[in-house]
């Protein structure tokens, strides 16, 4: 998870995630300042930062809430959600546009209709979002949302009681709960090995899609514990980085097809719109295949294989007097 932050094993776990959720939340209170701006294509950039931002935000308090104050993480997922779906609405006819006019030549007259209604579409996406982030209450829930984990009070509602009446001790560190968190993120990953077999498999796009959420979690989760795994991290991180990439650019062209089916049907008929949409169609079956290719070299068994080694950094000596004082050898009794 990008953002500055610095933790151990033996970093508190609310201390953790505080300080990872304020690098994300300063990261969407920066990028949508560029949101806001009339340049579509730096808008269009705020935008994207700012909905990946938030994503990681929610994705963590998602796997972190059994072991923090769930009403705390419950304020903060039900304040993210909303920014995060209006976003997406944005995000959505950006991409469209894009990649509707790297399609088109610039001098194409047959698809300046189709173009102009897309980014017409686009541009008044834009403009209700800037009247959103120029709104009062926007604003006081933003920075509310900063104050909240901006500082180590924040750390006195996250925390849950740490000592029940009945004994129950819950003053856990990070390297404590990472193996349940990222366990349970793979998990929800390699659950997708028992029906996507091969093309074959035929798996539906929300299927596909939810199976890049899943990859998502996931990789923004090792990257959250990044600095206190082993150093052969970087291979799950970069088997990762592969489905989540080609998974990517083919949601892009799911995302491009339906929008193509908000407009009028009289635009749809056009030739360039056919064109268009049988190049994303196309472009999109081929991104499965490569998938596909991909998912066949990542096992459960690999999967789980390199997780374990991200761990194993959680057992190493981290500095005590024993180990790093005294080489290994009891102090003599005094």
């Amino acid at each position: 998870m990008t953002g500055k932050t610095d933790i151990t094993g033996r970093t508190p776990f609310a201390e953790a995630v505080r300080q990872a959720l304020q690098a994300q939340v300063e990261i969407v209170i920066t990028r949508l300042k560029q949101a806001a701006s009339t340049d579509p294509a730096e808008a269009a950039e705020g935008v994207h930062e700012a909905r990946v931002a938030l994503r990681r935000a929610q994705s963590l308090l998602g796997f972190a809430t059994p072991w923090i104050d769930a009403g705390w993480a419950k304020k903060r997922l039900k304040s993210y959600g909303g920014l995060f779906r209006l976003l997406g609405k944005v995000r959505d006819r950006d991409i469209a546009s894009e990649r509707a006019g790297a399609f088109f030549p610039a001098d194409e007259p047959d698809a300046a209709p189709l173009l102009a209604a897309l980014n017409s579409r686009r541009d008044k996406q834009h403009e209700a979002l800037r009247k959103k982030l120029a709104d009062k209450k926007t604003l006081q829930i933003l920075g509310r949302e900063l104050s909240s984990v901006a500082s180590a009070d924040a750390l006195l509602a996250m925390v849950p009681v740490p000592v029940s009446n009945r004994g129950q001790v819950r003053l856990f560190d990070l390297a404590d709960v990472l193996p349940a968190m990222l366990g349970q993120a793979l998990a929800c990953l390699t659950v997708y090995s028992h029906v996507l077999k091969a093309p074959e498999s035929d798996a539906g796009e929300d299927m596909l899609h939810q199976l890049r959420l899943a990859g998502k979690d996931l990789r923004d989760l090792v990257l959250f514990a990044r600095p206190c795994l082993d150093d052969q991290t970087d291979a799950l991180i970069q088997n990762l980085r592969e489905i989540q990439q080609t998974l990517g650019s083919w949601h892009d062209t799911v995302v491009a097809r339906r929008q193509l089916q908000k407009l009028s049907s009289e635009l749809q008929k056009k030739e360039a719109a056919r064109h268009w949409l049988d190049f994303e169609s196309t472009r999109g079956e081929d991104l499965v295949k490569v998938f596909y290719e991909a998912w066949r070299k990542m096992s459960p068994d690999c999967l789980r294989g390199q997780l374990a080694i991200a761990l194993t950094a959680l057992d190493k000596p981290s500095g005590c007097a024993c180990c790093s004082g005294c080489g290994g050898q009891p102090e003599p009794a005094s």
